[in-house]
């Protein structure tokens, strides 16, 4: 597990955390080889998880995240607040990126596993969305977290969250490209029953353009685009972001 060693000199306190050895492993669920988090997750059958990137005001922007989390010898404290966040007041485990200041941006940004079930985790709001799935914003107030779950190298978590999102994209543009093929498909039999200029408007060129081109040419970008970036994500060794050199 990660060793967090306390050090006190001139009455103040330092943290370092030393990582365990090496492990690549292409996706959050499987990037630690922290024994307090294999331990967490030996009965995860059943186990809702939950990732909080997104804030209020910073949406997707991570480098504007304001989430923020103090480590101390055998904990961190987690204050801020997240939405967009799938399974919101139902997970077990939420997977939440703060800023521990080590860089500005990107670079300053920490991953931790954080039980749901840990006091100081509130479900603020209910987002209202077609589906009926739970998504909501969370307020995380002073939540002590043990340091073992913290994932990775202090101020490299959103490298670990990019090469999630590299891989689980692909399945979003899937997903909505499915909704086009079925919107395509009402379109298509709408315009055989419609008739402008004494013929079905299926049989007007520019109709036919407008309704099979967009949809094919997203197929494709979506395709190019699930072959670059999984192939990319999958390529990347985790072990030297979550462990270091």
């Amino acid at each position: 597990m990660h060793q967090v060693t306390c050090v006190e000199s001139q009455g103040r306190k330092s943290v370092t955390l030393q990582a365990p050895e090496k492990e690549g492993i292409p996706g959050i669920s499987k990037s630690q080889s922290v024994t307090g988090i294999r331990a967490y997750f030996r009965d995860s059958r059943g186990k809702v998880p939950a990732f909080a990137l997104s804030e209020p005001g910073a949406e997707s922007d991570a480098a504007s995240i304001e989430t923020r989390a103090q480590l101390h010898c055998d904990h961190c404290v987690i204050h801020g607040r997240k939405t967009w966040t799938s399974n919101s007041g139902l997970a077990d485990v939420y997977v939440v990126f703060a800023r521990t200041g080590e860089a500005p941006g990107t670079n300053g940004i920490t991953a931790f596993l954080v039980d749901g079930r840990f006091p100081g985790i509130t479900l603020e709001e209910r987002l209202a969305v077609l589906t009926p799935h739970t998504v909501g914003t969370l307020h995380f107030d002073n939540v002590r977290v043990p340091a073992d779950r913290l994932l990775g190298q202090p101020g490299r978590g959103f490298e670990i969250a990019k090469a999630v999102l590299e891989i689980f994209r692909p399945t979003v543009g899937a997903a909505t490209l499915g909704f086009a093929r079925r919107a395509l498909d009402e379109a298509i039999a709408r315009s055989m029953e419609w008739v402008a200029f004494k013929k079905p408007i299926c049989e007007h060129q520019l109709i036919q353009a407008k309704l099979a081109v967009k949809v094919d040419a997203s197929a494709l970008l979506r395709e190019h685009g699930s072959d670059k970036g999984t192939s990319a994500a999958c390529d990347v060794n985790l072990g030297a972001i979550v462990d270091g050199p």
